[in-house]
């Protein structure tokens, strides 16, 4: 499964440096920390890039290379016009979406996200599917977007925020709790 890794909708000052190329101990950028993990979960990486601070991160990110590209050339960038940007790379599949603040949660999580989905049924009017935010997965990411819920992205050009009424997401409790997927609701 595709995931789409929204690496451009963060607004900065201008001496700040783009969150992404932060690097660590190990000497590799945040970008080339997260394909990594994502790699090892065995998900294709997407980077959704942006404005000046994708030469940058080209430049700097060397493991962006093992990554499919997508260019969010919006004249406002967001959370959504990432998404948006990302998506006709995965060709109506459905695909994960982490941005890049946020950490990869346990594969635990992404696998009952996917299972849950699967479960409630896959041609469902389900937009996204969400993890209940706990312990190993506090902001509720990564999001499954849903193929259905793919072309409502596409389709609704006057949608701006994921919270928005007409998407109907499926909440996911975390692994470990023993209550079951909550029916699929508005946001």
């Amino acid at each position: 499964m595709k995931t789409l890794l929204l690496c451009a909708y963060r607004n900065r000052d201008e001496n700040e440096r783009p969150l992404g190329l932060e690097t660590g101990e190990d000497g590799l950028t945040l970008i080339e920390r997260r394909i990594d993990h994502l790699h090892r979960y065995g998900l294709e990486v997407v980077c959704v890039l942006a404005g000046a601070d994708a030469d940058e991160q080209l430049r700097r990110c060397p493991r962006i290379a093992n990554t499919e590209l997508a260019f969010d050339d919006g004249p406002e960038l967001s959370l959504m016009s990432n998404i948006r940007a990302g998506l006709p790379v995965c060709e109506g599949e459905p695909c994960l979406v982490l941005p890049l603040e946020i950490p990869v949660p346990p594969a635990r999580d992404v696998k009952r996200i996917v299972e849950e989905w699967g479960r409630a049924g896959m041609g469902d009017q389900i937009s996204l599917v969400k993890m209940e935010a706990g312990a190993s997965s506090p902001h509720g990411f990564p999001l499954l977007v849903t193929r259905f819920g793919a072309k409502q992205l596409a389709g609704l050009p006057d949608l701006k925020t994921l919270v928005d009424t007409r998407l109907k997401y499926l909440h996911v409790s975390p692994p470990g709790d023993l209550s079951l997927a909550s029916p699929a609701k508005p946001a």
